[in-house]
């Protein structure tokens, strides 16, 4: 009796472990991503890396920092210059989730009005 108990367990617990690698959106997911981010919605691993979260050098491949507030991610100039242009180029070190996040949860991100 105690055997089947720790397989049902075991069982389970492997079920879970393998709803989370393979569905982390549904599993873990803190809430929707922002607008700008909705494409990414099913594709967790685009911005985190499991079992670490996600890290600037994630960001930094479709935000280059030279180019936040001048150009879009796919590298269209932006007509008028975002206000954010110069903050983001003193930055000292790249840790965009310290201001960001991609979810609207918890900590959603927050306009440079009101920031």
């Amino acid at each position: 009796m105690k055997n089947k108990a720790i397989i049902i367990v075991a069982i389970g617990l492997v079920v879970i472990v393998m709803l989370t690698i393979f569905f982390p959106h549904l599993m873990i997911s803190p809430g929707k991503p922002i607008a700008a981010h909705a494409e990414l919605a099913v594709d967790c691993f685009a911005c985190h890396t499991p079992f670490i979260g996600s890290k600037p050098e994630k960001c930094i491949v479709c935000h280059k920092v030279e180019e936040i507030g001048r150009k879009t991610t796919k590298g269209l100039l932006i007509a008028k210059e975002d206000k954010s242009v110069t903050f983001h180029q003193q930055l000292i070190e790249e840790d965009c989730v310290s201001c960001h996040s991609d979810h609207k949860g918890v900590k959603a991100f927050r306009p440079i009005s009101r920031f």
